[in-house]
Formats: C-alpha cells, structure tokens, sequence
C-alpha cells in the first residue's frame, strides 16, 4: 500500500474536522455518533492508544509490511473499510467512491444492507472482492434473496450482523448539532462550504438534497494524495 500524506490534514481529527464543516449537522451527527452515551465508541481510540511500539536501533532493518492474509486472501493492510449505511447522506455515491477506493488499495471493503450501492454495482467495482454485511430482516423470503444476489457475485464473504434488543439511540438525536445545513457552494474552492444554522427540518433536508445534486453535477471528492 502507498503511502501518502496531505499536510492540510496531519490527524484523523483534523479529517473529522473537515468532514463536519462540510456536512450539514444531521448527516456529519449520524456518521460521527454511536449509540448511548458513546461509551464503546470512545474505546475504540482510547484502546488503540494503550498500545505502546517499543524501537529498537543499531540492528539489520529487514524492512516491514502490513500485509495480512484473511479467508484465503492477502490484503496489503490489517484493516479495511466498515459497513456503513446510508452512505449517500453523506455524498452523492459514497459508497462507491469508498469501494473503488477500497479496490485500488487492496484493503477489505464491506458492503451494508442498507448501503446507497446495489450488490452488482459494488461487486462490479471491486472485481467481486468485497464482503457483506447481513442485517437480518423481518422476512425470511427477503433475506434468501438477499443471500442469493450475493452468491450470484461469485468471490465475496457474507458477515450476519448481529444485534439484541432493544435498538441503541442516538443522543444526538435528540440534541442535534447546531450547524445543521452548508447552505452554499464557494464558485472556486469546494472544500470550504459556508456553513449557517438553520431551525425547520423540512427546508434544511431540502437544502442538503439540492446541495448534493449540485454537487453531483459539479464535483468528484479529492483523494488525499491529489
């Protein structure tokens, strides 16, 4: 895997950051949130840093990969792109930015059930090479043929997901953030929208729809190399 570095942005937070100046609040608060009071969430980071690396100098440097075999598949980093549904809210086809992305890396790229990409698109895009996400549904006729649209992509791993009741909220739900909206498209920088707070759900969900079919229109994402 290539190694790239853009200097406008030297930390995830600073990706974080970004994102939530882009995005209006509802979309950056469903992407950004967990459930409750975002306990599991916050040791996601908080475990990765209890890991120290301990260097060692003077010696032969043999050079090191992150390469990692997985279901029979060698992959060029230990982790991947995570199911995440409703991707479109975030970008007009993210999901397939995202796989393509995932593609080109060699890294896993997995597909919800109710990601904004069909299977066949998805599975087109990554030559087959991605895995499934399995949210069971209330039929069972429509899992089958949920099930039977995977098979009929040929190499792909299926991921049941399972999850106990009752449903987890989402506290910011119910306190939503307060930028709720980028209301504009600068005419030469893209990246820097104008955000401005809004109080009515119904125009800023149809500001967020136009801006994305603006955007649809007008712009792809920047990689961060580019």
């Amino acid at each position: 895997m290539e190694d790239h570095f853009d200097s406008r942005f030297p930390s995830v937070e600073a990706l974080r950051e970004r994102a939530r100046r882009r995005m209006p609040g509802f979309a950056f608060d469903y992407l950004d949130n967990g459930c409750f009071s975002n306990v599991n969430l916050d040791r996601n980071t908080s475990d990765i840093r209890e890991i120290q690396l301990k260097p060692y100098y003077l010696r032969d440097y043999p050079g090191a990969s992150q390469k990692t075999e997985l279901f029979g598949k060698t992959w060029d980093a230990p982790f991947g792109i995570a199911p995440v549904g409703l991707q479109g809210l975030m970008w007009p086809k993210c999901c397939e930015f995202l796989a393509q992305a995932a593609f080109d890396h060699n890294v896993p790229f997995v597909l919800s059930t109710v990601g904004t990409a069909s299977i066949e698109t998805i599975s087109e895009i990554t030559e087959g090479k991605f895995w499934f996400q399995l949210y069971h549904p209330a039929e069972d006729e429509l899992r089958d043929k949920l099930l039977e649209r995977v098979r009929g992509t040929g190499y792909t791993r299926r991921h049941p997901n399972f999850r106990l009741s009752p449903q987890g909220n989402s506290q910011r739900s119910f306190h939503p953030t307060k930028n709720e909206c980028a209301q504009s498209l600068p005419d030469d920088d893209p990246s820097d929208l104008v955000i401005q707070p809004t109080r009515r759900r119904s125009p800023r969900v149809q500001n967020h729809e136009a801006i994305h079919s603006r955007r649809a229109q007008h712009e792809t994402p920047r990689t961060l190399h580019e």
